[in-house]
């Protein structure tokens, strides 16, 4: 019975593609449709392992973790995660995968209905481990805000009031001090004089 209207639910096959890390291969769900008021009810498949997005895309659990484990030893962008995946795909019988906008929308809302662990904590704001305060961890590259969502965050290359600015370093491909500079370079022009070159320094 539909939750919304109290109607008889209308059970119905859909013919999907389930994306795994090696290849993709189509499949059939079953959902139930309320006649009257038209709501959707899909089946869950997280027992399976599997990650149904709007019901049109399954993806497998092992082939989004990797991008998390990837993303762990080092920056990845979506764009690059697609190409690698993609050519995996073409390896193995020649696959296509979904584009990078449909693949940032599946991630996002996989990592929402992902229940993280409580292992991350600060020590300065939560120093009793209480596991109340959220910590976001993210490198601006892989998962970046447009600037015109939030103005608060800056990338942490621009200096602000409190930013400590040092001298830049000094070359060290040259001798600063003048007269040994010009001594070395004359004990350069003597040695290479000695090997029969006469090119000037």
């Amino acid at each position: 019975m539909c939750t919304h209207c109290d109607e008889v639910l209308e059970t119905f096959d859909q013919q999907i593609t389930a994306y795994t890390l090696m290849r993709p291969f189509p499949a059939i769900v079953r959902s139930k449709m309320c006649l009257q008021c038209h709501t959707v009810y899909c089946y869950d498949y997280v027992d399976n392992h599997w990650f149904s997005y709007e019901n049109k895309y399954l993806f497998h659990h092992s082939l989004l973790n990797d991008y998390i484990h990837i993303l762990s030893k080092g920056p990845i962008t979506f764009f690059n995660f697609c190409n690698k995946v993609a050519c995996t795909y073409l390896e193995n019988g020649n696959f296509k995968f979904v584009s990078n906008p449909t693949f940032r929308k599946v991630f996002i809302q996989f990592c929402q209905a992902t229940q993280w662990s409580r292992e991350l904590w600060c020590p300065q704001c939560d120093p009793e481990k209480t596991g109340q305060l959220e910590m976001v961890i993210f490198d601006g590259l892989c998962l970046s805000l447009r600037k015109r969502k939030i103005t608060s965050l800056m990338p942490p290359t621009i200096p602000n009031r409190v930013t400590v600015v040092t001298a830049p370093a000094k070359s060290t491909r040259y001798i600063e001090h003048v007269p040994t500079r010009k001594l070395v370079q004359r004990w350069v022009a003597q040695f290479i004089g000695v090997l029969g070159n006469t090119d000037k320094v």
